[in-house]
This record gives structure tokens, sequence and C-alpha cells, in this order.
């Protein structure tokens, strides 16, 4: 992202690993850890790349590391936020949800003969809309990944409605468009990862923002806890703790 002009972005899962699928931010973040190469001050990192004001949430770095092809990553979040405030009042909304109710419908014969199920994911319950998100990840990939990098998260969305997403699951975009981030406009893009928990439906939130400044290619992925949705107005809060410093 140079001046005020957007750069193209896409989906969240999938991004961070490079093809891991359907994964929250921090089971993607810990399987790249696995191929760490250099230890960094996160830190040190963060104050080095941005502006930094006070962080609007409780949350500290926990990891920071260099991957062998050059990607920095750098790891916040509380590990005692596990679950959001709501999260007893929302087991026991979801524990009235059994597998069979409400009973899926048929729609449409599969190849082997059998009816695929279709579920109203609408019906889950959420807790509250301003719940802070319990880990952020900025990874600054290698320029010459940055393109393909922020096509693969930026520019070609898939917006569907809940009432497509299959039985067993899938990603939803809830939410994207631009944000002012300082003196230039960027790009965030908030995606609903629906899943099953021993038979029971459940979701995470997440989203990601291109913090992308000349060749250093940037994004910022955020996870909130189970069964909270996330929020524009988390988002912006981010961005005003790291407000950009131009290469």
């Amino acid at each position: 992202m140079t001046g005020t002009a957007d750069e193209p972005r896409e989906k969240l899962s999938g991004v961070i690993a490079m093809g891991l699928g359907l994964l929250v931010v921090v089971t993607a973040v810990l399987a790249l850890t696995v191929l760490r190469s250099t230890g960094i001050d996160g830190e040190a990192l963060l104050g080095e790349r941005f502006e930094l004001s006070e962080l609007p949430f409780e949350l500290e770095v926990l990891d920071a590391f260099r991957l062998p092809q050059g990607e920095e990553v750098v790891i916040l979040g509380d590990p005692e936020a596990v679950r959001g405030p709501d999260a007893a009042a929302l087991d026991a909304k979801l524990a009235e949800l059994s597998p069979e109710e409400p009973t899926p419908q048929p729609a449409g014969d599969r190849d082997d003969g059998e009816d695929d199920a279709k579920f109203d994911w609408g019906v889950l319950p959420m807790g509250a809309e301003l719940t802070p998100p319990i880990e952020l990840a900025f990874i600054w990939y290698p320029p010459s990944q940055g393109e393909k990098i922020l096509e693969r998260q930026f520019g070609r969305l898939e917006f569907k409605d809940l009432s497509q997403v299959d039985w067993d699951g899938g990603t939803v975009v809830v939410d994207s468009g631009p944000l002012d981030w300082g003196d230039y406009t960027t790009h965030f893009v908030r995606e609903r990862i629906l899943a099953r928990d021993d038979g029971r439906p459940v979701f995470h939130e997440t989203a990601r923002v291109n913090l992308t400044l000349g060749t250093r290619c940037c994004v910022l992925y955020m996870r909130w806890p189970r069964g909270m949705p996330g929020s524009k107005q988390r988002i912006r809060e981010v961005l005003e703790w790291v407000s950009p410093r131009p290469e």
C-alpha cells in the first residue's frame, strides 16, 4: 500500500500458512513455528516498523521469529483469555442445539447417492459484540511474495449467505472494506469460521488487515474467542495502536 491507494487483499484461513485450510489464526501460526529458523525481538520489531501508542487490550508479545523463507512473525495474545466473558452462557445455549436439531434439510443429491445436508448457521448464539480479540499476529512477507500474498488474501473474496454453508461448516466473509490508517487507507476482511465440536455447531471469527507500506508487505491477523463476533471498532483500535511509519 502506497499513498492512500488500497492494495488488493483476500481470505484469512489458508493464508498464514499458505493453504492450511480452515484453521483459526493461532493454529496456523503455531504450525509455522515448527519451521522457525531465528528468534527475534518482537517488541523491538514492532517499534521499528510502527509508531506505537498504548494497546487498548491486555495483550503481550508471546512469540517472535523469522522463518527460513524470510517471513517475520510477531504474535501477541493473552494466555489467560482463552474464552470470552459470555463463555458459560454461550455453552448453555449451544447445549440446546443437539446435532440433530434443527434437523438438517436435504439440499440435493451427492455423487454417492446420499443427500447433502444444510444447517441454519444463523441460529448460533453470539457473545458481546465488542469483545476484544485474544490474539494478534503480524506477518511480514518477503517482497518477492508480497503481490501474490495480497492478491490471494484480499483480491478475490467469496461472499455467500449462511444458508449456503453445509452441515459440516465452512468459512464466510461477514464484513470487508476500507479503513483509515493514519494518513493512509487500508483494507480489512472479517470472516466467520463455522465448524462442529463433538457434533455441536460452533464458530470463530477472524480478521486480517493489509498493513503493507512501500515494499514492506505486512498482514495483521486477529482472532476472537469462540462464539464471540469480531467488530470493525476493535480493528480500528488496533490500527490506532500501530500507526504507520513509512519506509
